[in-house]
């Protein structure tokens, strides 16, 4: 399906096509560009004067880490957890996830402040697990078993679902050659 007709390029597809919307507030409409131009008039204007987009990079990221500060604020409000009560779950769980019994791995927000070369990586902290229902604490959790959690809405029934799923195609999981389908 052709969606819009490039001047330089041609006829594109939908996935030859980036959507934007219109500057304009009162006509939010959306309008669609060619990719390949975007990506050139992006590289034209950064450098053209590298220096400016440099700084509007770095005013970005900080302020994506202010707001990720203020957010984990806002959780730590909610959740009424201080760091007193985090370092002794922490410390009961060995600093492993409470599910897969792995270390997280996922760096934090933090890196993005830190200098380009990374010579000091942080990783993100275990996340609280609590119920949603009653705010009690569970534990805490790597964030893959977090949002794994999450993705299931916290069903039971949901995850021995996904068991049951997993272990009836359990001898489909060793090799398959798809080209002979």
């Amino acid at each position: 399906m052709i969606v819009k007709i490039c001047k330089v390029h041609g006829e594109l597809t939908h996935d030859m096509v980036y959507q934007q919307y219109s500057i304009y507030k009162d006509k939010r409409y959306p309008y669609f560009q060619c990719k390949q131009c975007v990506s050139e008039k992006k590289k034209r204007l950064y450098y053209a004067d590298p220096e400016k987009h440099q700084k509007y990079a770095l005013m970005m990221r900080k302020k994506h880490y202010e707001k990720c500060i203020e957010r984990d604020r806002k959780y730590k409000r909610q959740l009424l957890i201080d760091e007193r009560y985090y370092d002794l779950l922490n410390k009961k769980q060995n600093s492993l996830c409470a599910i897969c019994n792995k270390a997280e791995t996922a760096r934090s927000h933090k890196n993005r402040t830190v200098s380009a070369d990374l010579s000091e990586i942080i990783i993100k902290r275990l996340a609280v697990d609590h119920n949603h229902k009653t705010g009690a604490v569970r534990g805490l959790l790597c964030g893959k078993c977090n949002t794994a959690l999450g993705l299931f809405q916290e069903s039971i029934d949901n995850l021995k679902s996904a068991i049951h799923y997993l272990s009836s195609h359990e001898e489909c999981d060793a090799y398959v050659d798809h080209s002979k389908l």
